[in-house]
């Protein structure tokens, strides 16, 4: 038998197997698309709440979050599942049984396992997402939010109530600044000869 007729013989064989066979194939990819489905959206949830766990500043969260991702991390998911599926009911638990849903033990055991495993990872990569953001773009972050907070949520980013928005007056200087921008005054109307103060602490003076 040459290259050409093994090749033949293979594909042939194949789908004689499939069209035996495209029934259990069929279930099987219906089954792994769902079990992904849930595992994903389990995973994501978990894993985002752990990592929130472990930026805050709550020691006992934070303890719990490291200790969680680095044994989940540190050991198989074959080990997992097998805890799970086999090892709960000898402790006296396993998973409820739904009526109409053929072996549903077996699936949440599955969906379970491989949840509490993703989060893990999920975990570290959002924090490691979150803290690769540089410093100085969280401080401008803050500083754009803080001003809107105060304006009573102006989501165009206007001046709060009370305030009085306009450019510098010409002649005008602005410390740590440039000329010409807007500034928030606190009074209300803007006098030659009483000095600016913007809402950040910079000074505005008069040339």
């Amino acid at each position: 038998m040459n290259f050409f007729e093994g090749f033949v013989y293979f594909f042939t064989r194949m789908g004689k197997i499939f069209t035996k066979y495209n029934g259990f194939f069929g279930e099987g990819v219906r089954n792994t698309l769902i079990i992904a489905f849930f595992t994903v959206l389990f995973g994501a949830l978990l894993g985002t709440l752990l990592a929130v766990m472990k930026m805050g500043r709550f020691k006992p969260t934070r303890w719990f979050a490291n200790a969680y991702i680095e044994f989940i991390r540190g050991t198989p998911l074959m080990i997992q599942l097998m805890f799970l599926f086999y090892g709960l009911p000898m402790l006296g638990i396993s998973f409820p049984e739904v009526s109409f849903i053929p072996n549903f033990d077996r699936f949440a055991a599955g969906v379970f396992a491989m949840s509490i495993n993703s989060a893990a990872y999920v975990a570290e990569i959002v924090r490691s997402g979150i803290q690769a953001v540089a410093y100085g773009q969280t401080e401008a972050a803050r500083r754009v939010v803080k001003p809107r907070m105060a304006g009573a949520g102006h989501a165009d980013g206007g001046a709060a109530p009370g305030h009085q928005e306009h450019p510098a007056r010409p002649g005008q200087r602005v410390r740590h600044g440039d000329q010409g921008v807007q500034h928030c005054v606190h009074h209300r109307h803007c006098r030659p000869d009483v000095p600016h103060q913007r809402g950040d602490g910079h000074h505005l003076h008069t040339a």
